[in-house]
């Protein structure tokens, strides 16, 4: 019943706007449709593109025709009373869901580019009120720090080159801004996700870029972001980055790293939603890394920022004295279970801990370790002691992780309880 009553609210809205077409105000917006992309080691290097117009009812027009004329419709109260009853809407909500529906129509019936039919316009419209406490949003990220060689398509993400031909087609609301043009992000990221509103979108959004970056050491961060609701009833919104960002520490996600890193999300992307809950810190440990591998800075202060961050995961919080040699031993300890030398890394931490010194005491190191080679270095060692600690969330309490850390020198059964829990427990990439 009440897709029929839709459906000949449609045709009725069409014939008054056929009727009334002259009376309604119209704006043209100018877009960008791309025409052609050029790539060179899958970074874009030339963009041609045309111009084109969208038509736009203004507001003014849209509410006017709506009152006037969309109220007048007889099928109009049966549908309200409908929604009423069976949706349990006030008056007000059923007639804000039917204005916003003229809406959609209206902006539909003059953009015959990104026109859908009418079934697919009435089939939303009831999806929406059957599932008015849930929204699946179309998720689409333009990313830097991260490269393909070919599109990546998995159970739950795709990655593609930034600009394809048929953007235009299946996201009418995607624009390749200058800045974007400027900024030249290397890679489109896109999924779906079912929420019940936009802010746990985007935090689902940036648990994901989480795991991407712990993932494969990458300076990984969006440059704008796009949460399109599949949706009459609901808005689009656009999201842009404006901190300062950099992509120092590049990687590429290829084809062989799919079923890596579906089983890496399984491992991570609950643990994350764990220590929000539980407001741990290791929340911030994950910001800060983010931070101080994304933003723009010296290598001096990069440093600083990463030892900094590997002492908060490896040192309790009333560990005041001899916090250098402490954390030398641990991370010896933590990295060398993933086959890196543990003296190896202890050099680079007193090494890293010396810049970071000098760095805060107003000195510059010069050493031929201040480079960004030494730098992701770092980085790396950090990023792993991070996942395991993500990972190992709620399995051992950080005191009691520390402490089997502390006692392995003296203790084999000991290394082989920690070899063990981080087995059963974590899976993590070099």
């Amino acid at each position: 019943m009440l897709k029929d009553d839709l459906n000949n609210l449609y045709d009725e809205i069409i014939k008054n706007i056929d009727k009334k077409e002259m009376q309604l105000s119209k704006e043209k917006i100018k877009s960008l449709e791309i025409v052609k992309v050029e790539y060179r080691e899958s970074k874009i290097i030339r963009i041609e593109s045309r111009e084109i117009e969208l038509l736009e009812v203004n507001s003014e027009s849209k509410l006017y025709f709506f009152n006037d004329t969309v109220n007048k419709i007889a099928i109009y109260q049966d549908i309200i009373n409908y929604l009423q009853k069976e949706f349990k809407f006030n008056v007000y909500q059923a007639k804000e869901a039917l204005r916003q529906l003229t809406f959609y129509i209206l902006e539909n019936h003059f953009n015959k580019e990104i026109y859908l039919s009418k079934n697919k316009i009435v089939s939303l419209f009831i999806l929406d009120l059957e599932t008015k406490n849930k929204i699946t949003y179309k998720i689409t990220g333009s990313l830097e720090g991260i490269f393909i060689k070919e599109e990546i398509k998995t159970r739950f993400f795709s990655l593609r080159k930034q600009v394809e031909n048929d953007i235009l087609k299946d996201n009418k609301l995607f624009i390749y801004s200058n800045e974007m043009q400027k900024k030249n992000p290397s890679v489109m990221l896109e999924f779906f996700y079912e929420s019940s509103n936009i802010n746990e979108a985007q935090k689902k959004y940036r648990a994901f870029l989480d795991i991407l970056r712990l993932y494969k050491t990458s300076s990984l961060y969006f440059v704008q972001c796009i949460y399109e609701p599949i949706s009459i009833l609901k808005r689009c919104q656009v999201e842009q980055t404006r901190k300062n960002m950099f992509p120092v520490f590049k990687n590429f996600f290829l084809r062989e790293d799919i079923n890596k890193f579906e089983k890496f999300y399984q491992f991570t992307s609950k643990k994350l939603e764990y220590i929000e809950i539980e407001n741990s810190p290791l929340k911030y440990s994950l910001k800060n890394f983010a931070e101080c591998i994304s933003l723009n800075m010296p290598n001096e202060e990069r440093i600083a920022k990463i030892i900094s961050v590997l002492e908060s995961l490896l040192c309790n919080s009333n560990e005041r004295n001899n916090k250098k040699e402490l954390l030398k031993t641990r991370g010896g300890v933590v990295i060398s279970l993933f086959n890196i030398k543990s003296n190896t890394v202890k050099n680079d931490i007193h090494v890293g801990y010396s810049i970071r010194s000098n760095y805060f005491h107003g000195s510059i190191t010069n050493s031929d370790k201040n480079t960004i080679e030494f730098c992701k270095t770092l980085v790396n060692y950090t990023r792993l002691v991070l996942v395991l600690f993500i990972q190992l969330f709620q399995v051992c309490d950080k005191i009691d992780l520390i402490n089997l850390i502390d006692n392995i020198k003296n203790d084999n059964n000991k290394r082989k309880i920690l070899k063990k829990l981080v087995n059963q427990n974590t899976y993590i990439c070099k």
